[in-house]
């Protein structure tokens, strides 16, 4: 040891000359730039494809109104996803509308079987003219009273007024001023409300007009048909069976029409 320590040995073999690497500076601020530049990239890439996605789903804006402290909604439309509709040409709309019309089936509307009778009756219809004969002369007393002036509008054609003058109907109503009420409402088309002027003034055999009145309600209830038929049926039974029913001949004549 002694020895060791005054004079070491000393090794003679060959030691291996550690390797060293050597970069060059050049070329080490090359490779950062290219690393600097990759993260730039990604970033402005990131940004965008936030940007885009935050546009996409946002489709409404509230702007605050300063001046009128009111609220409005603009809708924005994305652009990328709009896909424009193709406008119907003229020819298209033709070729529906063609195709709508066909498909639609068309009943025409018949005439209303009423008219074809009311015609009926109108025809075989004639005016209460015996009524006539109080229209002597306007020195007539009677002639100022409301039934001489209705009866006198009447003969000239004036309905409206006529029905006017005569005021509302009552039960209390003279059978001549009911009778007369019922040519009136039979010359407006009023059939209904004939009926019910005529239809007592039929069924009482002591009134004068009973006859005249009888003729009159069949002539309403033909008007009527088919909707009167068994009304009119009815009263056809029992005008038919009196011998001395004064409008037998007309009767026969409206039976015909009727029947045709």
């Amino acid at each position: 040891m002694k020895t060791w320590k005054e004079k070491p040995p000393v090794f003679t073999e060959p030691q291996e000359d550690t390797p060293v690497i050597s970069i060059d500076i050049k070329k080490r601020f090359a490779l950062w730039q290219i690393a600097a530049a990759f993260v730039g990239l990604l970033s402005v890439t990131v940004l965008i494809w936030n940007n885009l996605s935050s546009n996409k789903h946002q489709s409404e804006t509230t702007i605050a109104n300063n001046d009128t402290d009111s609220t409005q909604t603009i809708v924005q439309i994305d652009s990328s996803n709009y896909e424009p509709k193709e406008l119907p040409s003229q020819e298209n709309k033709m070729a529906d509308a063609k195709q709508t019309n066909d498909n639609i089936t068309i009943t025409p509307i018949p005439e209303p079987e009423i008219l074809a009778y009311a015609e009926i009756s109108n025809d075989l219809y004639d005016e209460p003219s015996h009524l006539y004969g109080t229209l002597k002369s306007d020195a007539n007393n009677d002639f100022n009273n409301d039934y001489n002036q209705a009866l006198y509008l009447f003969k000239n054609k004036d309905f409206k007024k006529a029905l006017k003058q005569l005021g509302s109907a009552s039960k209390k109503e003279e059978s001549t001023q009911a009778y007369l009420r019922g040519h009136i409402n039979y010359n407006l088309k009023d059939y209904a409300s004939a009926v019910t002027c005529w239809k007592p003034i039929s069924e009482d055999e002591l009134l004068p007009l009973h006859n005249e009145a009888r003729w009159h309600l069949l002539l309403a209830y033909s008007a009527q048909l088919p909707k009167s038929k068994a009304k009119w049926d009815s009263l056809v039974k029992t005008l038919q069976t009196e011998q001395d029913f004064d409008y037998k001949k007309e009767l026969d004549v409206l039976l015909k029409k009727v029947k045709e």
